[in-house]
């Protein structure tokens, strides 16, 4: 057991030594300063990403109001709480009722 710590000490001493020569400032890649200027022209702004919500929807390009629905409500139930005509509701039923079952 004692012959071990020494050892060990001795191995962990060396493998500092050989990663501190390994790693020397005076191996540092020659890189051309020219070649890292950037150009303003070159440059293109980028836009911000749009704001969305829980669900990913954007919600900076239409009208946005978070609420809940609750049980047993239809769809006329909700948009006639804000304000939507029976005409509009009929005619959204209408042109979703390929893709959403209402019922």
């Amino acid at each position: 057991m004692h012959k071990f710590v020494p050892a060990a000490i001795t191995g962990c001493l060396l493998l500092i030594l050989i990663a501190l020569i390994g790693f020397s400032p005076d191996d540092q890649l020659s890189i051309d300063p020219a070649t890292e200027l950037i150009h303003s022209e070159s440059m293109v702004e980028i836009p911000p990403s749009p704001t969305v919500d829980l669900f990913g929807f954007v919600i900076d390009q239409s009208d946005y109001i978070d609420d809940q629905i609750r049980r047993n409500e239809s769809l006329y139930i909700i948009l006639d709480r804000y304000g939507v005509s029976p005409q509009q509701i009929y005619e959204i039923q209408q042109q979703a009722s390929d893709n959403i079952d209402f019922n």
